[in-house]
């Protein structure tokens, strides 16, 4: 039912029997058939709007207006209201939600606003203060400007958003994600007031990226370590707007230099998605978790995936399971341990990283938290192997002890015999 301007109408039915005393049979419910076709329509909300969703128990107890005069005080008002009138003895489930339409989302007032989106970019062009320098991207939709002596990076919509809604749909909440995502991950970022085209605005970071970096050498235990950390800081502060990065990689980790250490941040609010919101291949195939080459969500659990193969390659230099191309469903073989390559990386490290990247989701971490507490307690971190890995490779300590005492029992009973 829907609320609007005083009155309450009903814009859905209930899938039950017209015929009399058979009111209280469905006709269609999950579970009654092998299919079930949905009921849909479209309506446009407005701001004001009070939508209720429920069973039909409510209707059976209460009269429409009954239902319109209670509705501002809630749900629980309404099923209280329909379970007083029979006695507390209500003859049918009787559920309600109530939701108010309180404003329009940040994302469909940017949409609406009315700005153009240039469709060529030139050097020494000036836009709203900012004069365009260099296109950052090949596609040249970014661009380094300055403006009043400060260097900042300017984002435009692709091309194809001046006639795909859906391109635009995507723009738009990349900029939003980009300007409230305060957080120091990432590169700050804002949407000018008084703009006169589509685009965002971005710190200019002075730095290099990941990928450059370890192309030269390997990134050094303590600043992997430190790397592992940040990104796992980043990935639980977009857990808490249900939000993951969706694209982790060397390439878009910038690192700067400051006061002597390094610090990264992380790049790229294009790929941030909502968690468990797309089940394609979105990102980059060498970075995906096994999962994702078959339709499974992007989850919190992908994402330490891609934390993983990114610590192994600052480590090593290569990818733990080669790389992959995109449109190619790889074959997921059991990579080489960190220390075969880098001899420098602790045991407890190196347990860390390949629990990380394991195939197996069960023996992969499964939260944030849990990984998190491992790279801040080394000696509580269990050495990690490979499934198939024999008890002699795990630990071929433990097994000469086990056949010394076995050899050693086995010969004083030899002796014991020969004393008879």
């Amino acid at each position: 039912m829907l609320y609007r301007d005083g009155h309450l109408q009903e814009i859905g039915f209930a899938h039950v029997c017209d015929e009399k005393g058979m009111e209280h049979v469905l006709t269609q419910a999950i579970g009654l058939g092998e299919e079930v076709d949905p009921y849909l329509f479209e309506n446009n909300l407005e701001t004001g709007d009070i939508l209720l969703l429920a069973s039909d128990g409510l209707e059976k107890v209460m009269e429409l207006a009954e239902i319109e005069k209670k509705l501002r005080f809630g749900a629980v008002s309404l099923v209280k209201s329909a379970s007083g009138k029979v006695g507390d003895d209500l003859p049918d489930d009787t559920t309600a939600v109530v939701i108010e339409v309180t404003g329009e989302s940040r994302t469909c007032s940017l949409k609406q606003l009315k700005l153009p989106i240039p469709a060529r970019l030139e050097k020494g062009e000036e836009i709203d203060g900012y004069r365009l320098s260099e296109p950052l991207i090949r596609n040249e939709r970014t661009w380094l400007a300055r403006k009043k002596g400060v260097e900042y990076v300017l984002k435009f919509p692709p091309l194809e958003a001046i006639h795909d809604e859906k391109q635009l749909d995507l723009f738009v909440r990349e900029a939003w994600n980009a300007a409230r995502l305060k957080a120091g991950f990432f590169p700050k970022a804002v949407i000018p007031k008084n703009r006169t085209r589509r685009y965002y605005v971005m710190e200019y970071l002075k730095g290099e990226p990941l990928k450059d970096l370890i192309a030269r050498r390997p990134l050094p235990v303590e600043d992997a370590i430190a790397l592992g950390k940040f990104l796992l800081h980043a990935s639980r502060y977009l857990f808490r707007y249900d939000l993951v990065h969706g694209d982790i990689k060397p390439e878009n980790i910038v690192v700067l230099e400051r006061q002597g250490k390094r610090v990264y941040k992380l790049v790229d609010f294009g790929s941030i998605v909502e968690i468990f919101s797309i089940a394609s291949r979105a990102g980059t195939p060498s970075y995906l978790a096994p999962e994702r080459f078959v339709g499974d969500p992007i989850s919190e659990q992908s994402e330490i995936f891609a934390i993983g193969v990114t610590l192994y390659e600052a480590l090593t230099r290569r990818y733990p399971y080669g790389e992959i191309e995109p449109f190619q469903t790889p074959t997921f073989r059991t990579p080489k341990p960190v220390r075969h390559f880098n001899k420098r990386v602790p045991a407890w490290f190196e347990s860390v990283v390949m629990r990380a990247i394991e195939r197996n989701r069960e023996r992969r971490y499964e939260v944030y938290s849990e990984m998190e507490f491992e790279l801040n307690h080394p000696d509580k971190v269990e050495l990690y192997y490979p499934e198939n890995v024999s008890l002699f490779e795990r630990d071929p300590a433990r097994v000469y002890r086990v056949l010394f005492i076995v050899s050693l029992l086995f010969n004083a009973l030899l002796v014991l015999l020969l004393m008879r």
